[in-house]
């Protein structure tokens, strides 16, 4: 069982410290999340190599969705309200994608 992250809510950028919970998040539905899987696997989500950012979405201290935000952005597991931040975070950031990956 993971803790919480603890005065994490909406959107917030993911590390090194965040593998577990990113994999499994990943591990829900391996084969549609198969892009990111090997990025996470690739980098270990270090910043050095990952190429881009990965922000999670936080609700009551369980991360629930991610994006990966780099020459593509790409969702997982991303329902209406992380969409919505995710696109805004992604705006604040400035354009650095050239396609969206995902449903």
């Amino acid at each position: 069982m993971l803790t919480p992250l603890r005065g994490k809510q909406g959107v917030c950028l993911l590390g090194p410290s965040d593998l577990a919970r990113v994999r499994a998040l990943l591990a829900d539905d391996p084969a549609t999340n198969v892009f990111m899987g090997d990025r996470i696997e690739s980098t270990k989500l270090d910043p050095r190599w990952l190429g881009g950012r990965v922000y999670g979405y936080v609700d009551d201290g369980e991360l629930l969705a991610l994006c990966h935000h780099a020459a593509n952005l790409v969702p997982v597991g991303a329902h209406p309200a992380a969409i919505e931040a995710f696109a805004t975070r992604a705006l604040a950031d400035g354009r650095a994608c050239s396609s969206i990956f995902g449903p």
